[in-house]
């Protein structure tokens, strides 16, 4: 499923303000943006990592960018992982 901005704000207990911030800062990229209005679109993939990554937030820690390819490559082993 796929959710607007405002939406999804609601969902994850961000604000839009925090969303657009964490979009502009590379944090937490929208699933896409629409060409004609510029509004941005999260999928229910991102729900999770941006409720944690506002739990961080409140208790005042860090964020790390990783790279796209060293997250996927993370989320492989993890799964290779738990199926051991």
């Amino acid at each position: 499923m796929e959710y607007r901005i405002g939406d999804f704000a609601i969902i994850t207990r961000l604000t839009v303000k925090t969303l657009r911030y964490y979009h502009e800062e590379e944090l937490l990229k929208p699933s896409r943006i629409a060409l004609d209005t510029g509004y941005r679109y999260y999928n229910s993939d991102l729900i999770y990592i941006a409720r944690i990554k506002g739990t961080l937030r409140t208790w005042e820690c860090f964020f790390v960018v990783i790279p796209e390819n060293m997250l996927l490559k993370f989320k492989c082993l993890s799964n290779n992982c738990s199926t051991h």
